[in-house]
């Protein structure tokens, strides 16, 4: 628990804060950043009670004379924070803070050693990204301000105002576009309309997967050896070429050759117990019945890929 006192009345806190249960370290350094006991800034450490091992450190300051001090008062200032990183020199565990009468604070950390954040004046806040023990001053980020010394970090300004010099001003065009950290007042009709007209693909003639599927199937696709290798297509024109060469062989050997061949008439005989079309008839109905053979075999593997 923190309490807060005046030197004109040492008798009665200011006010009372506690950072809850199962938690302690909070207060564990406290200090004024003022003499006029405007703002508070407490060390706000997290311990374990039962092995009090560190947990977190940070740095709150409190604007007493704005928001007083209690147990739902928020901090205006956490440090370190996105814009105020936690210095490179120090550890991340705190343990004491100390501020001049100037509003500059001084913090060290648990091998003592120390770094100061100095105050600065407004339109600037003191950046802690330094190679040194010490913070530097740097202008506001555009769109923010801060028209009072101090250490915080100047703040954003509210919609329909922007940032002009130390202070936030009001937009007064009638159209005036000022969001939440304009950086300065722009007109609606500066912006360019732009509509989106958003082109949907035609459907496709075939919708029926029968009808996908044989279009599909006899095309060729020569732009991948992927497609070329599991087309339907590539298989059975492997066949026929295979077959136009047998056949032509064996037309061949018999006009030369004429007679009773073994391996030849052997070849037939296989060919025409392959003849589906024509019920074993022809033996080049063997060839035609070993194409669509592959063909549906082939139409069957490309459909389930």
């Amino acid at each position: 628990m923190v309490l807060l006192y005046s030197l004109d009345d040492p008798m009665h806190p200011i006010g009372t804060r506690q950072n809850g249960i199962e938690l302690m370290g909070f207060g564990k350094s406290v200090a004024w950043l003022d003499d006029q006991g405007e703002k508070a800034v407490i060390l706000a450490n997290s311990y374990t009670y039962s092995t009090y091992q560190w947990i977190s450190s940070f740095v709150h300051i409190y604007d007493i004379q704005s928001d007083g001090f209690s147990d739902s008062t928020q901090p205006v200032l956490i440090y370190p924070n996105s814009q105020q990183i936690l210095f490179r020199w120090l550890v991340p565990e705190l343990i004491r803070l100390v501020c001049s009468s100037h509003g500059h604070l001084a913090i060290f950390d648990d091998i003592g050693i120390p770094a100061i954040i100095y105050s600065t004046p407004s339109g600037t806040y003191p950046n802690t990204n330094s190679t040194y023990f010490t913070s530097n001053t740097v202008p506001c980020i555009r769109g923010t301000y801060r028209n009072y010394t101090g250490i915080e970090l100047c703040i954003p300004c509210s919609n329909g105002t922007y940032a002009y010099s130390n202070s936030c001003s009001p937009c007064t065009l009638p159209d005036s576009f000022c969001p939440y950290g304009a950086v300065e007042e722009i007109s609606y009709s500066t912006f360019e309309s732009i509509e989106q007209d958003q082109d949907y693909p035609e459907s496709p003639e075939n919708t029926v997967f029968d009808d996908i599927l044989m279009q599909n199937m006899f095309s060729f696709n020569t732009q991948s050896g992927h497609c070329v290798l599991v087309s339907p297509i590539t298989w059975v024109l492997l066949v026929i070429g295979l077959g136009v060469i047998l056949a032509g062989g064996m037309f061949i050997h018999e006009v030369f050759f004429p007679g009773i061949h073994i391996t030849r008439d052997g070849t037939k005989q296989i060919l025409k117990k392959m003849d589906l079309i024509g019920e074993g008839e022809l033996w080049v109905g063997g060839l035609a019945s070993a194409a669509v053979l592959v063909i549906v075999i082939s139409a069957y593997s490309f459909s389930n890929q």
